[in-house]
C-alpha cells in the first residue's frame, strides 16, 4: 500500500514531464510495479488499486502503451472471479466494499472491451476457451433491466459503470440498437443530477449510434439538443463554442454541408471566436473546406490563404505539407494565373507561395 501510494503520487507529478529519468525508470520497470498493484486487487483494496492504476496508466497512455494496458486488464480478469450483480445494495447510502469490488471489475472489463478493434477481449476465448469479460454481459444486463433510474449518487456510481460495460460490449458486437437502449436510460439520469458534461457525452454517443444505423435525421436531432438544450450559462469560457465546433466538424465529416454552414455562420458571431486567433483559424479552415466541397474554389482560396499564413507562422511542418497538396489541387481547378491573383491579394507581401515556381508561363485555363 505504501509503495503503490508513492507510485500514484509520483505518477501524478510526472504526468506533464518528458524525458525525465524518473519517468523512464517507472515505465521501464512497469512489469515490476504491476505485481504490487495486483496485490491490492486480490487483497480487496479497490480504492488503492484504482487510484494507482489510474495515475500510472496516464503515463502509459502518454507513452503510447495503451494496447499493453488492455492486455493486462484482460489477463488480470482471467485470474479473478467474475463480479456478479446482486440487488442487496439497493438501499445503501454509501458505496459498500462489495459494490466497490463490482465497480472496479466493471471498470477493468470495460477497458478490455474498449481496446483497439476488440482484439484483446476476443483473443481470450481463443487462448483458453473462456472469456470472463463476455461472460459477465448477460447477468449484468439482467441486473440493469431490473433497476429503476437511480435518484441518489451512491446508486448512480454502479448504474453508470454497468451501462459503460454493457455499451462497450455491444459496440464491439456492433449492436447499435442495444447501445441506444442502454444510453437512452442514462440520458434522463444525468439530466436529473445536472451532470451536463455527461449529458453532452451521452448525446454525442446517441448521435454516433444513429449515424451507424443511417438515421441521419435522428442524429441531427441529438446534435441540436447539445446546441440548444444545455444550460451553458455557468460553463467554462469557450466550452459552448467547443461543442459547436465539434458538431460542425462531425457534420462536415459526413458531408452535411448545409447544416455545417449554418453552424459556422453562428460561430463567426461569437465573441470568443472573434477574440481568439486559434478559434478563428479553425473556422477559416472549416469555411475553406465547405467551399471546396461545393466546388466554389475561388471562394475557398481566401480562407485557405489565412490558414496558410497562420500555419507558416506556427511552423507546423506536417500541416504545411498537407496544405501545399490542397492548394496545388485548388490551383489546378482555377488555373495558376487566377490562383496567383487571389493569393497575392489575400496574403501579406512577403508570404511565400505554396506552389512551385511556374516554368514557361502560367496555366491560365482552369481544370474543367
Amino acid at each position: 500500500q505504501v509503495l503503490c501510494e508513492g507510485i500514484r503520487i509520483l505518477s501524478t507529478h510526472l504526468l506533464n514531464e518528458q524525458n525525465n529519468p524518473l519517468l523512464n525508470h517507472l515505465l521501464m520497470n512497469r512489469q515490476h510495479w504491476v505485481e504490487h498493484f495486483e496485490r491490492l486487487w486480490f487483497a480487496g483494496d479497490y480504492r488503492g488499486f484504482m487510484g494507482v492504476k489510474g495515475a500510472f496508466e496516464q503515463l502509459m497512455h502518454n507513452a503510447r502503451l495503451t494496447p499493453e494496458i488492455a492486455r493486462w486488464h484482460h489477463d488480470l480478469l482471467k485470474r479473478s472471479d467474475v463480479a456478479m450483480p446482486d440487488d442487496d445494495n439497493g438501499e445503501s447510502t454509501e458505496i459498500t466494499h462489495k459494490m466497490a469490488g463490482q465497480i472496479a471489475w466493471l471498470a477493468m472489463a470495460t477497458s478490455a472491451l474498449a481496446s483497439a478493434d476488440g482484439s484483446v477481449a476476443n483473443s481470450a476465448a481463443d487462448s483458453d476457451g473462456g472469456n470472463p469479460v463476455k461472460s459477465g454481459m448477460a447477468p449484468w444486463r439482467q441486473w440493469f433491466d431490473r433497476q429503476e433510474e437511480p435518484t441518489e449518487r451512491t446508486r448512480l456510481a454502479l448504474f453508470r459503470h454497468v451501462a459503460s460495460f454493457l455499451v462497450a460490449g455491444y459496440q464491439q458486437e456492433r449492436s447499435w440498437h442495444e447501445c441506444i437502449t442502454i444510453t437512452n436510460r442514462l440520458y434522463p439520469v444525468y439530466r436529473h443530477f445536472e451532470a451536463w458534461q455527461q449529458v453532452i457525452a451521452t448525446l454525442k454517443s446517441l448521435t454516433n449510434y444513429h449515424l451507424q444505423l443511417d438515421k441521419t435525421d435522428a442524429a441531427i436531432d441529438f446534435e441540436e439538443k447539445i446546441l440548444h438544450d444545455i444550460p451553458y450559462e455557468n460553463s467554462p469560457p469557450g466550452f459552448q463554442t467547443q461543442q459547436m465546433l465539434d458538431i460542425a466538424l462531425s457534420r462536415l465529416g459526413r458531408n452535411a454541408i448545409g447544416e455545417t454552414q449554418s453552424l459556422v455562420d453562428e460561430l463567426w458571431q461569437r465573441d470568443d471566436v472573434k477574440q481568439h486567433k486559434q478559434l478563428n483559424d479553425t473556422l477559416n479552415a472549416l469555411q475553406a473546406d465547405i467551399y471546396f466541397r461545393q466546388e466554389q474554389y475561388e471562394d475557398a482560396l481566401p480562407y485557405y490563404c489565412k490558414v496558410w499564413e497562420s500555419t507558416l507562422k506556427l511552423q507546423q511542418s506536417a500541416h504545411i505539407e498537407q496544405l501545399k497538396k490542397q492548394l496545388l489541387l485548388l490551383s489546378e481547378k482555377i488555373g495558376r494565373q487566377r490562383f496567383d491573383e487571389i493569393f497575392q491579394a489575400e496574403t501579406e507581401e512577403d508570404t511565400p507561395s505554396p506552389l512551385p515556381d511556374s516554368e514557361g508561363g502560367s496555366d491560365e485555363t482552369p481544370d474543367e
